[in-house]
């Protein structure tokens, strides 16, 4: 079933700044030019604005987190697609990159 984000979340205990919520479902991974890549879906509830159609903060963060379950043996590249579309992830090191449409 869809996640309903019409309506706010409620957090136990209640961040006093509010928080965001990712909800991540992973795809799986594909071999793509010899490059592994993962794949995730996600949607984002921002808080204090509600549903979004992504968020870069986000997506990256969802890749990582998908990426550190996953274990050592995870991918590097992560498409993420969000209901605005789709962005890649890439790790390198300790750095992140973000690319993808911006509106």
């Amino acid at each position: 079933a869809a996640a309903d984000l019409t309506r706010e979340a409620r957090y136990d205990p209640a961040p006093s700044e509010g928080t965001n919520l990712e909800l991540v479902v992973p795809l799986g991974e594909v071999e793509a030019a010899g490059v592994r890549v993962g794949t995730v879906r996600m949607r984002v509830l921002e808080r204090g604005v509600g549903e979004t159609r992504s968020c870069g903060t986000g997506t990256c963060a969802a890749a990582l987190a998908v990426r550190a379950w996953a274990g050592a043996s995870a991918p590097d590249v992560w498409r993420v697609l969000v209901p605005g579309g789709e962005v890649t992830v890439r790790v390198t090191g300790e750095r992140v990159a973000l690319t993808g449409p911006a509106e």
